[in-house]
């Protein structure tokens, strides 16, 4: 494939950019130029475009340019914090109420044939749980979020002084990766990813030990948090 036709200039290129229905939303979000690399080769040049040419190409680097005009994640506010313990109350709360309905035994998602109500419960908590992973164990650095996610970390400005076992807890689990994988590629991406769980062991959801490490972790950032704050968790909260 012969060399990309390169814009005239950085300005042409950033117009062009932010034109696009595409790339614009990636454009001015993402704080990784990785994050939207691929939308833009294609976009800007019509048709893909290989990594290698586009890696010697000088839009590549006025792209790095445009990323670094973007200013980094803000801690969000006190009021901010706030306002988020609704929704936080409601995604634990969400979560609590499937984990407790989890059926028991070595195989707890195989649906009893004409049940499948039963099997969207379970992936329903299996959303809750996803999100509340992303909430105590961030994907990426916090500082690099291009959504105004929330993070465990926003809470407590100096993480040191949280008690031991709250910050043991903290530490990235053994499992989180492989289940991570799972709750993405089964449940959150029309993908042909889903090939690969198909057969056991990956056919079957077994969550005692991550849902009871999550419920560690909701009681103890609800213990760590200060009192006006822990005032703000509804337990009663599912809307």
């Amino acid at each position: 494939m012969s060399e990309p036709q390169q814009p005239s200039s950085f300005i042409d290129l950033e117009k062009r950019l932010r034109q696009h229905p595409l790339v614009a939303p990636r454009l001015n979000h993402a704080r990784d130029m990785h994050a939207a690399e691929a939308t833009i080769r294609e976009c800007i040049y019509g048709e893909p475009v290989t990594i290698e040419s586009w890696r010697r190409s000088s839009t590549y680097h006025q792209i790095k340019m445009a990323f670094r005009k973007i200013k980094p994640r803000s801690r969000p506010t006190r009021d901010e914090l706030e306002r988020m313990m609704k929704h936080l109350s409601f995604e634990i709360n969400r979560f609590r109420i499937g984990a407790s309905r989890w059926p028991a035994g070595d195989q707890p998602d195989q649906c009893r044939p004409g049940v499948p109500v039963d099997a969207m419960i379970r992936e329903s908590c299996l959303l809750h749980f996803r999100l509340l992973l992303d909430f105590f164990y961030p994907r990426i650095d916090p500082a690099k979020s291009v959504f105004d996610d929330i993070f465990v970390t926003d809470y407590f400005l100096d993480s040191t002084r949280l008690s031991p076992t709250f910050q043991k807890l903290l530490e990235t689990p053994q499992w989180l990766s492989e289940y991570r994988d799972m709750l993405d590629w089964r449940l959150a991406h029309l993908t042909m990813r889903r090939f690969e769980f198909e057969a056991p062991p990956h056919r079957f959801w077994n969550p005692a030990e991550q849902f009871g490490h999550i419920e560690k972790l909701i009681t103890e950032f609800l213990n760590a948090i200060d009192d006006e704050m822990k005032s703000l968790f509804d337990p009663t909260r599912q809307g």
